[in-house]
């Protein structure tokens, strides 16, 4: 998940500069998100209306190639769901994160104002 650090509520918001950095932000962890894990794509969604979620945020999802096509498009969300087949353990997921969080502080980008916290 990617957030501001001021609070917006919507896109409409958010000033120019902001806009294109989040972009720039964007491309550049479908990239990472592409290299670590071998994404077949990335899907990125921006929600601001959860109850205590009530900012523009946006959610970077690795659509991997061996899932099932059910879980394409806007069904992606229901990876995370109870009944998902064989879901990721923590153990199994813990050095995926790790692998991203690595390739993020290997490759930051030069021309991002936001920097990637450790």
């Amino acid at each position: 998940m990617v957030a501001l650090k001021r609070h917006c509520w919507a896109l409409h918001d958010l000033s120019e500069e902001e806009l294109l950095e989040f972009s720039k932000l964007l491309k550049f962890l479908c990239g990472a998100l592409h290299e670590a894990l071998q994404t077949e794509s990335e899907y990125v969604m921006q929600f601001a209306e959860g109850e205590g979620f009530k900012h523009v945020h946006f959610h970077v999802i690795a659509r991997m190639q061996q899932w099932p096509d059910k879980l394409k498009g806007r069904k992606v969300m229901d990876a995370a769901g109870s009944d998902i087949e064989n879901p990721l353990s923590s153990e199994e997921l813990m050095p995926l994160v790790l692998e991203i969080r690595e390739y993020l502080q290997k490759h930051p980008p030069a021309d991002l104002l936001i920097k990637t916290e450790k």
